[in-house]
């Protein structure tokens, strides 16, 4: 159990990690080698960067995000405050940056082959289940995650029964996303293969809070309450093993036609815990630059895609055909770093420290 000293450290490698972490899904959403229609090194490349490495970003967002929020009260004497605080920021972001990308979602429901009905429908579905825009689902993920383990700790489950739960509903994600070939012949079984189309024309995926985030969110939850006994060097040389793990799990998903997606994986799990303890053990000197580097992975996984989807437009109106190349994921890149400087720099003045709700 963490002592009331111990609330009070800087995580800074935690902000690090952020950093790279925002890195890693822009990789996920803009092909770095391009996107590539035959066969090539630059297709594996593009596959092992987006669906093998990148896949660790978003798990260390959720375990970080539970380990933080949750250390800041005894689970013995559990208090619903800091997690309402909380859940009122998340939802503040999503309306927010909802907003913002509401215009791309426009052009796609007036463009919807199935008419606009269909269309605002589709949308009404996916905003609460899916995400308003494609990277939005965290925080939809994050909303549901919270606020269930904050319910569940209320009531007086143990960390460790939050933690077991969550474990269940995580394997069954397993076979909903990267494991669904295993499944995919009950679909064919009358009763259970109408009820798993349903879920899956309702929800729409099991990338959600519950199949997903619920786990990671409590396995920071739990972590914020248990130490786990392993020094940095072990847990490097664990999270390096797990990792090497992961590579042969998506490629062997790959190579048997298995995953249906590349989202929930089993050795992201290891890897999630291993790289969080050694993370956590990885003491560096307090900085300002560690709270910039949070603001700027913040703005970097917000505002990516709006950034993206302006460069390939942009390039289109010219005439440049650049989707085969790498030069859309260094703009990209450049471009949300450049934007997220001018963010953070303008918001500092007092005029404009309204801009802070960006990030």
């Amino acid at each position: 159990m963490e002592n009331a000293s111990a609330k009070n450290i800087n995580y800074n490698s935690f902000d690090l990690a952020k950093l790279i972490c925002a890195v890693l899904v822009v990789m996920i959403h803009v092909d770095p080698f391009g996107e590539q229609v035959n066969t090539n090194i630059f297709s594996y490349l593009n596959f092992g960067l987006g669906n093998y490495l990148c896949r660790i970003a978003v798990p260390m967002f959720f375990v970080f995000s539970g380990f933080l929020l949750y250390r800041k009260t005894p689970l013995d004497k559990f208090s619903l405050k800091p997690s309402k605080k909380y859940l009122l920021n998340i939802l503040k972001l999503y309306l927010l940056w909802s907003l913002i990308y509401f215009p791309l979602n426009l052009i796609g429901i007036l463009q919807n082959p199935n008419g606009i009905v269909f269309a605002l429908a589709l949308y009404a579905r996916n905003f609460i289940f899916k995400g308003s825009y494609l990277h939005l689902w965290y925080l939809t993920a994050l909303l549901f995650a919270v606020a269930l383990i904050s319910f569940l700790l209320y009531i007086k489950l143990s960390a460790k029964k939050v933690l077991c739960i969550s474990s269940v509903c995580y394997l069954i994600g397993l076979l909903g996303d990267a494991y669904y070939g295993l499944i995919s012949p009950l679909l064919d079984v009358p009763v259970l293969g109408q009820l798993i189309n349903i879920y899956f024309t309702l929800i729409g995926t099991v990338r959600n809070g519950l199949f997903f985030a619920f786990f990671f969110v409590a396995l920071g939850m739990f972590l914020s309450q248990n130490e786990i006994p392993i020094g940095r060097k072990k847990s490097l040389l664990l999270s390096a093993a797990s990792i090497f793990m992961l590579g042969i799990e998506v490629f062997c998903l790959k190579y048997f036609n298995i995953a249906k997606n590349f989202n929930i994986l089993l050795f992201t799990v290891p890897t999630a815990l291993f790289g969080f303890t050694y993370l956590r053990n990885l003491k560096l000197k307090d900085g300002n630059i560690y709270a910039t580097m949070r603001k700027f992975s913040s703005l970097i996984f917000y505002g990516h895609m709006w950034v993206s989807v302006a460069v390939s437009k942009f390039a289109n109106a010219l005439g440049f055909d650049i989707k085969a190349t790498p030069i859309p994921f260094i703009i990209t890149l450049t471009v949300t770093i450049l934007i997220a400087a001018i963010v953070i720099k303008i918001s500092e003045k007092k005029a404009f420290v309204w801009l802070k709700i960006f990030y």
